[in-house]
């Protein structure tokens, strides 16, 4: 039992920092651009990261948990997911940049020639 006390305060808090070091680093050093599934599914991940709680607790509740439930709470969230990001994020950086735009625009210097 001591062993595994060891690795779990020890060995497990020392390596697991280090090998997140590693992850990290590879991904730096390679290009993503030719992975268009990664990429796709990368740009709505956030906002299904904030869909899929509610749905996964309806969708247990009500429908219990089963594969055909998993396929319909990866169906559903995921299409809530790319619907919040198309119709709802988009827009609001629509908006933003032609705010950002309006407030902090070039000025241009008025010269007067000579």
């Amino acid at each position: 039992h001591y062993g595994n006390y060891f690795y779990e305060k020890v060995i497990f808090h020392s390596v697991a920092p280090f090998t997140f070091f590693l992850m990290i680093l590879g991904v730096y050093y390679k290009d993503f651009s030719n992975q268009k599934v990664l990429r796709f599914f990368s740009y709505y991940s956030y906002n299904w990261y904030l869909w899929h709680p509610i749905f996964a607790v309806f969708i247990s509740k009500v429908f219990g948990v089963s594969w055909i439930t998993l396929l319909v709470y990866l169906i559903i969230s995921f299409s809530m997911a790319l619907f919040s990001t198309v119709f709802i994020e988009e827009r609001f950086l629509g908006y933003r940049n032609k705010v950002i735009n309006y407030l902090f625009k070039k000025k241009q210097l008025h010269t007067q020639e000579v």
